[in-house]
């Protein structure tokens, strides 16, 4: 495990995190008692403009009930809760940090959707996966945690199957403002010229499709 790998992995510990994710929550609903995806919205979602966002870029990505999804870097889960939730797909999910996983699984098994919806530790930049497994893949304000982006977009470009495509959500800045972007296509990426660029170099790729996904 590289250095940085390590960094960020610490800096995401949280002991004790599903302990203290029950007792906020039992000061709203029982413990035991069954959560939605929607109660725990303003609570799980991450990432600028929360479960919306995750939703709009589903939809670009063309997510449906068939379609096998991996989110990488999913935190607590709260979008990969989101997806079957809303689409009715299977999702997998990994994550560096195991408090984060744990936290995930307890809340997804509240919410019910333990069926649909598969955690485990992982690395982005060595999926514990064989090639060509999903059919989208899920990356949400995760990247700026991760140095090595050769490594990310090679792994992201092999755990993809044929027209997969790779759904990124990230901020950039266009005149003065903050927009937040998305790529997807055939292993596609970002909507940023230079980390387009980079993508198709270390992928050797092209055929990108990117737009905006708010104002």
């Amino acid at each position: 495990m590289t250095d940085s790998t390590t960094k960020v992995r610490e800096h995401y510990s949280a002991m004790g995190l599903t302990g203290r994710i029950k007792s906020a929550l039992a000061t709203i609903v029982p413990d035991g008692q069954p959560l939605t995806v929607d109660e725990l919205a303003p609570l799980d979602q991450f990432h600028i403009r929360g479960m919306l966002a995750t939703s709009e870029l589903a939809s670009a990505a063309g997510v449906e009930p068939s379609t096998q999804v991996l989110d990488i870097g999913c935190g607590i889960g709260g979008p990969a809760r989101s997806l079957p939730a809303i689409f009715g797909c299977n999702v997998t999910a990994i994550d560096l940090s195991p408090a984060f996983i744990d936290a995930a699984n307890y809340l997804t098994s509240r919410c019910g959707l333990s069926s649909r919806i598969t955690f485990q530790v992982g690395n982005a930049l060595h999926l514990p996966f064989e090639d060509s497994v999903f059919d989208v893949l899920f990356l949400q304000h995760v990247a700026m945690s991760i140095q090595d982006r050769g490594t990310l977009y090679r792994e992201a470009a092999r755990g993809l199957r044929p027209g997969g495509r790779f759904a990124h959500l990230r901020l950039g800045y266009s005149a003065g403002r903050c927009r937040v972007s998305r790529s997807l296509g055939t292993r596609c990426f970002d909507q940023l010229s230079g980390e387009r660029a980079r993508y198709a170099r270390f992928t050797g790729t092209s055929g990108i499709l990117s737009t905006s996904l708010a104002r």
